[in-house]
């Protein structure tokens, strides 16, 4: 996770639920649950902010698969089945 991490999403539910309050009933203890949708680039317009930050997001895993193309599990140190021939 981090900076690299960032994918567009529409909020689908937000609830506050408020479980304690002070003398003069303002809340001091309260509890969220929020809902979202991850959003793909065909939900969003070409040149939308969204749309962009989604994009740096795919160009950015493109480039995560490209430098662990040709990698095997022995590579990582764990000894098992070649990722690319299959054979182990």
């Amino acid at each position: 996770w981090g900076s690299k991490r960032v994918m567009p999403v529409r909020l689908t539910e937000l609830s506050v639920n408020e479980s304690a309050f002070d003398v003069n009933l303002n809340p001091i203890r309260a509890s969220l649950s929020i809902g979202m949708k991850i959003l793909t680039v065909s939900d969003l317009p070409a040149g939308h902010r969204g749309a962009d930050l989604y994009m740096a997001h795919l160009a950015q895993k493109e480039r995560l698969a490209a430098a662990a193309r040709g990698g095997s599990l022995g590579a990582l140190g764990l000894p098992g089945v070649d990722v690319l021939s299959g054979r182990g």
